[in-house]
């Protein structure tokens, strides 16, 4: 026991753990080219990949193999972990495989993984399809032991892997080809900058997941403008829709991004800015604010208040005199000569009326117009005032 711990300690150790990595970047790559591949058929004739994906997953294996291993002697995952195909069975440490065993590689790695594939679609198809299946059966049996004695040779291989470092895969070991380091100073060291930096950003996403819940968002942003806009006081302030007509309502053409058609306000309300929005629009916007103000949209001032907006042109106003009848209700003076004159036709309709006054008449004429002066102060005490706004 004690000898073999010494023979342990003692043997030099390979970097199983780069070895590892290179195979895991391979498979991840290739994975990659397959998922761009694929996009590339998805709206060009999608047919061709569901019929010919073997083929293709071929032809991306010879392309890579063609470019790594035969070219360079190494994978693309071996290199980024400095490490290169060896020839394990001469005595130089670092002699480059030769060319049978790189084309021995392509065949076992590249075409035995297509042939096999082949060959149980194969089977499966023809199992299912013909008449008598139990010659297939029989074949589904020897591939499925095969496959079994592989997945065993693998695990027995990768074992002896860990203990010795060499022929990280069974096809390696049966090619005698075996991983080593391009330099001889090869770093040991894990640097774990990578993994603290995720590490922190985990903690941190889950942290911004938890507090961001809590946090109220618009209050916020809208204490930071207030800071910002009184800063600003001493400069003009303009909102950012100050262009707006006064009929467009500011809040209906920024919800509708833009659109300025049926926008007019309605049920107009005055804020105490002077400028006027749509009542659900500006109350609305009170309302999410919590009593803390608006920024007007046209002017940018802080709005807290709206009252009714109530559009009455002055010069539109006239003034009509009223007289009150017998009930004592004010009626308008024209339209009360009016009926009395409309009453009096009705009751003589054969009687026409004279248009040259008599003398007499003429006095009595003046002398009502002398007694209507004389109760023009009556008259204006019992009078009342109409406003009609055309």
């Amino acid at each position: 026991m004690s000898s073999m711990a010494g023979h342990l300690m003692n043997r030099k150790i390979e970097p199983r753990v780069g070895q590892i990595d290179a195979s895991i970047l391979d498979s991840e790559l290739l994975n990659m080219l397959k998922e761009q591949l694929w996009k590339g058929f998805k709206y060009f004739r999608p047919d061709i990949k569901d019929k010919y994906e073997s083929e293709l997953v071929l032809i991306l294996k010879l392309a890579l193999f063609k470019l790594t291993v035969w070219d360079h002697s190494t994978t693309y995952g071996a290199k980024l972990q400095s490490l290169k195909f060896m020839d394990a069975r001469s005595a130089v440490s670092n002699q480059p495989i030769t060319k049978s065993q790189k084309l021995g590689y392509g065949l076992l790695v590249v075409g035995g993984s297509y042939l096999w594939q082949k060959l149980d679609d194969h089977i499966t198809n023809a199992t299912y399809a013909a008449e008598d299946p139990r010659g297939y059966e029989r074949l589904r049996q020897f591939t499925d032991s095969l496959s079994t004695l592989w997945s065993v040779s693998t695990l027995a291989n990768f074992v002896l892997f860990l203990y010795s470092g060499k022929y990280s895969t069974l096809i390696l070991r049966i090619l005698r080809i075996r991983l080593g380091a391009t330099t001889r100073k090869v770093s040991r060291s894990v640097n774990f900058e990578f993994q603290n930096r995720q590490l922190v950003w985990n903690a941190f996403t889950e942290f911004l997941l938890f507090i961001l819940p809590l946090l109220n968002l618009a209050k916020i942003k809208r204490t930071v403008l207030k800071y910002i806009f009184r800063a600003d006081a001493s400069k003009p302030q303009t909102g950012e829709l100050s262009f707006l007509p006064e009929k467009t309502c500011a809040i209906c053409y920024k919800e509708d991004e833009g659109n300025a058609v049926n926008k007019e306000v309605t049920s107009p309300y005055k804020a105490d800015c002077g400028h006027v929005y749509c009542y659900v629009c500006i109350k609305s916007k009170l309302l999410e604010n919590e009593g803390e103000g608006w920024t007007c949209l046209r002017c940018g001032q802080l709005i807290r208040s709206i009252e009714p907006y109530i559009d009455i042109d002055p010069k539109a106003v006239v003034v009509k005199d009223l007289q009150p009848d017998e009930d004592g209700n004010i009626t308008d003076e024209k339209k009360a000569n009016s009926d009395v004159k409309d009453a009096q036709k009705q009751n003589n309709p054969d009687k026409e009326p004279s248009h040259e006054p008599s003398e007499s008449e003429d006095e009595g004429e003046g002398d009502d117009e002398d007694e209507d002066d004389d109760d023009d102060d009556d008259d204006n005490q019992q009078s009342g005032f109409v406003v009609e706004d055309f």
